[in-house]
């Protein structure tokens, strides 16, 4: 965790002059590494622990971002290349164990944010299909079947230890907006 809040602090400073420096005039994204993606990912997924501390900010997450795709905040077309790069990329957002919760597993951001209650994330930015287009149907291959994002909520709500009354929103909109289960994704 330290390692990842020092990671975090390095980026800031190191590229905190590439933040304003590019004027996009179309949305476009940079092609990431498979090693940046990771190391975003984990960026992202430290962002999100700390927000179970304090506040959830969308717009340090979309910081985030922008200083890994060397793009500008101010970009009249920010939550444009903030949905293409979740969309692009988001299947390979792994956050690492936590063996401080029962399902310690690896797990994808969106997966991560739910569990830790960051629902701020959703009800900020990702639900709000106003100025993001999300794609909920990313999976992961868990116990040899499709999970999305649903099927892990129903997980939660059915282990009876989570708010099934704000996830259960929260999978109504996600549903609203084109989400499925696993069960409900073509081959």
């Amino acid at each position: 965790m330290k390692t990842l809040l020092t990671t975090l602090t390095i980026l800031l400073v190191l590229n905190t002059n590439n933040i304003f420096a590019q004027n996009t005039a179309q949305p476009v994204i940079k092609e990431l590494t498979d090693g940046e993606i990771k190391q975003v990912g984990l960026v992202l997924c430290s962002f999100i622990v700390m927000s179970s501390i304090r506040t959830f900010s969308s717009e340090d997450f979309k910081k985030i971002i922008c200083i890994n795709l060397d793009c500008n905040i101010n970009d009249k077309n920010i939550n444009v290349i903030i949905s293409l790069f979740l969309n692009k990329y988001g299947d390979r957002l792994i956050c690492p164990e936590d063996s401080t919760y029962e399902d310690h597993r690896e797990k994808q951001l969106y997966k991560h944010a739910i569990l830790y209650g960051i629902n701020s994330l959703f009800e900020e930015m990702l639900l709000d299909d106003e100025k993001y287009n999300i794609d909920f149907n990313m999976y992961e291959i868990v116990d040899g079947k499709k999970e999305t994002l649903l099927d892990y909520m129903d997980k939660l709500i059915a282990s009876g230890k989570y708010d099934k009354d704000t996830l259960g929103i929260i999978q109504m909109e996600i549903e609203d907006l084109g989400g499925k289960r696993g069960a409900e994704l073509d081959d």
